[in-house]
C-alpha cells in the first residue's frame, strides 16, 4: 500500500498548527482480530473503535472527522526509543502495546 502525500501533508499540518486536538492511538492497542492473507481473501484486521467513529464514518452521508492510519518504520521507533530512555523516559515502548 502506498502513502497518500494529501493524507501525510493533513497529518503535518494538523499536528503542528492544532496538536491539541489531533488525537493519535496505537493501532495494536484497537485491534481484536486478524487474519493473513491468503488465495481466497486479502489479509485485514479488526479493529475495536468508538461507537462515535463508526457513526461518523458509516452513519452519514458526508463524512465528519477523518481517519488516517500512519506507519513508523521499526528503524525509527527503535531511535526514538531509545533516546527516549536515554532522557529518562520509561514508557515509550510499553505505551504503545495498548
Amino acid at each position: 500500500m502506498a502513502s497518500n502525500p494529501v493524507a501525510s501533508t493533513l497529518l503535518a499540518w494538523a499536528h503542528s498548527e492544532h496538536s491539541g486536538e489531533v488525537e493519535v492511538l496505537p493501532l495494536l492497542a484497537l485491534v481484536v482480530d486478524s487474519s493473513r492473507e491468503n488465495d481466497k481473501r486479502p489479509a485485514k484486521l479488526v479493529v475495536s473503535v468508538p461507537d462515535d467513529w463508526v457513526k461518523n464514518i458509516a452513519g452519514y452521508d458526508q463524512l465528519q472527522d477523518v481517519y488516517l492510519v500512519s506507519r513508523v518504520p521499526r528503524e525509527l521507533f527503535q531511535e526514538w526509543d531509545k533516546a527516549s530512555r536515554e532522557a529518562g523516559s520509561q514508557q515509550p515502548t510499553e505505551a504503545l502495546a495498548g
